[in-house]
């Protein structure tokens, strides 16, 4: 947001409002809208249309729920029987659930969490996990999966992928982080968003998938990711590391275990066939870095497991009308469909 003095930004909306009422609104930023550039590359949050608000509930929403929140990573500060409380290593935030009957649990491969009992056992107080949840028309967050990474917190980040010219290394753009060794440089303030780590990867590295919200599919995708042969541009990995040291080229590190997460891409639906769609358009570099992969890769969706959002499933999908369509998917190039979705939402 806009540094400095405090800026007013107007977005329009109609709203007729009765005295106690509980009432969301939804408000959805375009940063296209927002980048000008006239003398020079600017972002103006008072251009039309960078902020647009509605106050009906998307397609695909839990019944009962105006919103979700998906993956909320951190190491778990409190957790009872009816509550989970989690903290973000990356911003410092903290994000309270109330837990259920309805809450889902899944862990990650035991090589990559070190959980040694069930995923419900293993969520306590230190421990790292992901976090899913629905919010109520209260303002109530309740937590729909809870998904164990690390049993107990570990030095480690999470973010996207790309090659490097030097053998044995790929560059890492960070986008979460745990930083429980306070005398490395992941533990500094200035490791954050967009932070870049080289990260040595080598035959002692163990590699691992989160299936998370796919796990009950019996997917098999373990034996397709299984070595630095199966890292490509545009992945999203978890990376627990060692050896963590800054020098004149950056951060570096070695990648002891690193276990394969979620992806977000969005490009055009261009076929849909069964539970299975093509997406065109998606960012250009994944194609660029990834000359094998086709212009127009396979999405692969499960019923009772893929969730939608702005449509109730994939029958919402349209190829005939240039439809925008974002997924959050596992990236493994080896299957037949390479990108495995645990969530398709239309805008």
């Amino acid at each position: 947001m806009p540094s400095g003095a405090a800026t007013t930004i107007q977005i329009p909306i109609s709203l007729t409002l009765t005295a106690n009422q509980n009432q969301w609104v939804g408000l959805d930023f375009s940063l296209a809208n927002a980048i000008t550039t006239t003398n020079g590359i600017t972002v103006d949050f008072n251009q039309p249309k960078v902020m647009t608000a509605t106050t009906t509930v998307r397609a695909g929403i839990p019944s009962g729920s105006v919103d979700t929140i998906d993956d909320f990573i951190g190491v778990v500060t409190a957790v009872s029987a009816s509550s989970i409380t989690v903290q973000s290593g990356i911003t410092g935030n903290s994000m309270t659930a109330v837990i259920s009957s309805s809450t889902a649990y899944d862990l990650a491969p035991v090589a990559y969490s070190n959980c040694q009992s069930t995923a419900t056992a293993c969520v306590t107080t230190g421990s790292t996990v992901s976090l899913d949840a629905a919010l109520s028309t209260s303002g109530i967050l309740a937590a729909t999966e809870i998904d164990v990474l690390d049993a107990v917190a570990v030095d480690e980040v999470e973010g996207t992928i790309y090659p490097t010219s030097q053998a044995g290394v790929v560059g890492l753009i960070v986008a979460d982080k745990v930083a429980v060794t306070s005398t490395t440089p992941l533990a500094s303030s200035s490791t954050t968003y967009g932070s870049g780590i080289f990260l040595s990867v080598d035959t002692g590295t163990i590699y691992s998938v989160d299936t998370k919200t796919l796990s009950t599919q019996n997917l098999g995708l373990g034996a397709l990711f299984t070595g630095s042969g199966d890292l490509f541009a545009g992945q999203t990995v978890r990376v627990q590391l060692s050896n963590i040291s800054s020098g004149s080229a950056g951060i570096s590190a070695t990648a002891s275990n690193v276990l394969l997460r979620w992806s977000r891409l969005t490009g055009t639906v261009n076929s849909v066939a069964g539970n299975s769609f093509t997406l065109a358009n998606i960012p250009g570099y994944i194609n660029t870095l990834n000359p094998t992969l086709s212009l127009t890769p396979q999405v692969m969706t499960y019923v009772n497991a893929t969730a939608f959002d702005g449509i109730t499933d994939v029958s919402g999908l349209s190829a005939t009308s240039s439809q925008l369509a974002s997924i959050r998917a596992l990236y493994i190039d080896r299957a037949q469909q390479p990108f495995q979705a645990a969530k398709v939402r239309v805008p």
